[in-house]
């Protein structure tokens, strides 16, 4: 190898060190603002559910109901899974009504993905 080709070697190693060190600082920049963004699009979107969800899933009587089926399973996962009511079924109210009372709580469970109680 000879010094030119040296020089060179050591000169383009410098350069896609420095624009490499570039374009990762962007990526990650970018990668970082599409973090927070998400998150707080999550934190608007609990807060907005939270609103709408007038009831809570986990202390209504469907749920104590289903707790006695959870205990009595021999499945494995029974026990550690998180379970949602939805609201107890109202024999005044026709099928359509009774699902419509609990699509806000079921769209929470889809978007957020996780209980919390606030505002329940």
């Amino acid at each position: 190898m000879n010094a030119l080709t040296a020089v060179l070697t050591i000169t383009a190693l410098l350069l896609i060190a420095l624009v490499g060190g570039r374009v990762v600082s962007r990526w990650r920049k970018r990668r970082l603002k599409m973090q927070r963004e998400g998150r707080v699009q999550l934190e608007a979107n609990k807060k907005i559910l939270n609103y709408v969800c007038d009831y809570d899933p986990k202390s209504c009587s469907t749920f104590d109901e289903f707790q006695t089926i959870v205990q009595n399973t021999h499945c494995l996962f029974a026990k550690k899974a998180q379970i949602w009511a939805s609201r107890s079924w109202d024999n005044q109210l026709s099928l359509e009504e009774n699902i419509q009372r609990s699509v806000p709580t079921f769209i929470k469970w889809v978007t957020v993905g996780e209980y919390t109680n606030e505002g329940a």
